[in-house]
Parts: structure tokens; C-alpha cells; sequence
């Protein structure tokens, strides 16, 4: 990659400039490139240096940590987030911006599956929770414009009289009658 980066790369008689845009990986793929601990771990988080404590798990309560940077990880700054060194330190990138969050596991599979089976959250925060929705509904209209509102945008409005009704979202999701990809 470095050979790469340095020369680009000779196709149809002429020189392309090779860009390293990102390294796109899960939690366990990135800390294994990279050499830092496992996002299971303390002192774990790709992005800060909040340690964590362990409360069953280990947890991250400081929103406010410092964030790390390319300098402070090339520098080892935090010996406990590093389990050794990696070679992709010899390539002339960014060691933190250059490895994005995995949206996938991080929101869809992480945060929103434990939101989507936590019935006795979604009925006990469900007034709180419409009261967000909306908001987020009136702030889009002057964030975004009008034509924003669609009907899947609206409907939010509604989601929470819904759960109120049904239970949490995955109890009444059409996901199950979804052809969710061509193979199926």
C-alpha cells in the first residue's frame, strides 16, 4: 500500500494517484489492525481515552474524555489501549480518522436491537419517547424543509401509539416478511 500511495498505479498507459480512504471494519477487525485492545475491553474506545468500568461489562460513562489523536496513538500515549504496534503506522495516514465506527453493528445491530427488545423500557419511557419523536418530526421540517415530511417521516409521530399498543417495534416489524436480499 505504502509503494501504492507513493507511485500510484499504471493503467491503460497512464499514472493513477492511489487515495487510502478508510479502513472498514468491525470492532474485533479494526483493534486487530490496529493493535489496541478489543472493544470489550478497558481503555478500548477507538476514539477517546475513557477507560471504562466495569459494571457487569465494561461500561463508558465519561462523555467528555480527550479524544485521541493521531500523535497521542503513534506516540502510544495510552499504553493500555495498544497491544503492540502495527504496521499500518508506516503508512501516511490518520490513525484515528482514517478508521471510521462500524455504523452497521455500532447503531442497527448494537444500540437499536437492545432498544427494539427492551419492552418494559418501551412502555415505560413510551410518553417520553413520543414527545422525542415529535420533536424530531417539527425540528426536521426546519432543518431539513418541507419536503422532508414524507409519509415515513410523519408516521414517527405515530410509532409510539403503536408500541403502546403492540409492544416494542420488533414485535410487530414487517422484517420477517422482507425478501432481504436476492439469494432468498
Amino acid at each position: 500500500m505504502l509503494d501504492l500511495l507513493e507511485k500510484g498505479i499504471l493503467y491503460n498507459g497512464e499514472v493513477l494517484t492511489i487515495v487510502l480512504f478508510g479502513f472498514i471494519c468491525d470492532a474485533p477487525a479494526r483493534a486487530f489492525i490496529a493493535y489496541t485492545k478489543t472493544h470489550s475491553g478497558y481503555f478500548s474506545c477507538s476514539k477517546c481515552t475513557e477507560e471504562g468500568d466495569f459494571e457487569g461489562r465494561i461500561v463508558f460513562l465519561n462523555e467528555k474524555a480527550p479524544l485521541r489523536t493521531d500523535a497521542t496513538f503513534r506516540s502510544q500515549q495510552q499504553d493500555e489501549h495498544h497491544t503492540g504496534r502495527t504496521i499500518l503506522e508506516q503508512l501516511p495516514i490518520d490513525m484515528i480518522s482514517t478508521f471510521p465506527l462500524d455504523y452497521m453493528h455500532l447503531c442497527c445491530l448494537g444500540v437499536m436491537l437492545k432498544l427494539l427488545v427492551a419492552q418494559n423500557f418501551c412502555q415505560e419511557f413510551n410518553d417520553y419517547a413520543k414527545q422525542l419523536l415529535v420533536l424530531f418530526v417539527t425540528e426536521a421540517r426546519a432543518i431539513y424543509g418541507e419536503k422532508f415530511l414524507s409519509y415515513n417521516v410523519h408516521n414517527l409521530i405515530h410509532l409510539a401509539d403503536d408500541v403502546r399498543h403492540f409492544g416494542n417495534l420488533d414485535s410487530f416489524s414487517a422484517f420477517a416478511f422482507e425478501k432481504l436480499s436476492a439469494g432468498d
